[in-house]
């Protein structure tokens, strides 16, 4: 009875090993998945500010074509962090029933746990309430489907943080909208006249070439002459 004891509490300490290996593994993916998120708003942040800085300059394509091309690549950006947070969210309940796993063969062992030890995941997200976008409770099999489709896409957006990519979106039509780009003028066009017309005050010159020239008078021959 000894041996089946010391046997059977050897098998709860190797699970309860291997499931707090696990639950390492877990907790190392979540924090790549937190900061990977943030380097997603990062990119969104930049992407925003290229694209408000060409529509004010109107530099590039056109306004309407630089702010449908940053809501779609914000769509993309939205799209990506919701898979990140959707396996978030799974990684985490995991992590929640390793840690009741853990605590449970603890337990069978024979030793007394007074601090639950690790319980990280059950305070942050175990006592949370999922706020439901439609509550009501539909009789119909189909349309309670759909009810719980609908209350889980709208939790996953808010987790997504989708009013955060909303506001980069509406920030560039509203530039469009109300605060066109003002167009430089271009400077006035300046014709030289380069004509000279001649000023019929002004005492009229002759050309030079029309000048008459006085014969040189003859000289007198000295001496007789016939």
């Amino acid at each position: 009875m000894l041996f089946r004891s010391s046997g059977e509490e050897r098998r709860l300490q190797d699970e309860a090993s291997v499931l707090f290996d696990e639950y390492k593994i877990l907790q190392d993916k979540i924090d790549k998945i937190g900061a990977f998120r943030v380097t997603i708003k990062g990119w969104s942040v930049t992407a925003a500010v290229a694209a408000l800085v060409a529509i004010s300059t109107d530099k590039g394509f056109s306004p309407w074509v630089n702010a449908a091309a940053l809501n779609v690549l914000l769509a993309w950006f939205f799209w990506f962090e919701r898979e990140q947070v959707r396996l978030g969210w799974k990684f985490n309940g995991r992590v929640r029933s390793i840690e009741i796993q853990i605590e449970n063969r603890r337990r069978a062992t024979g030793s007394r746990v007074v601090f639950s030890s690790p319980n990280i995941a059950r305070s942050l997200f175990g006592g949370k309430r999922r706020k439901e976008l439609i509550r009501h409770v539909f009789s119909s099999r189909f349309l309670e489907r759909r009810r719980i489709w609908v209350n889980d896409q709208a939790r996953l957006a808010r987790g997504s943080d989708i009013i955060f990519y909303l506001t980069l979106c509406v920030a560039t039509w509203v530039m469009i909208w109300f605060d066109r780009p003002a167009r430089p003028t271009p400077p006035p066009i300046v014709i030289q006249n380069t004509i000279n017309v001649p000023n019929p005050t002004s005492p009229k010159q002759e050309p030079s070439c029309c000048t008459s020239v006085s014969p040189a008078p003859k000289k007198k021959l000295s001496g007789g002459g016939k």
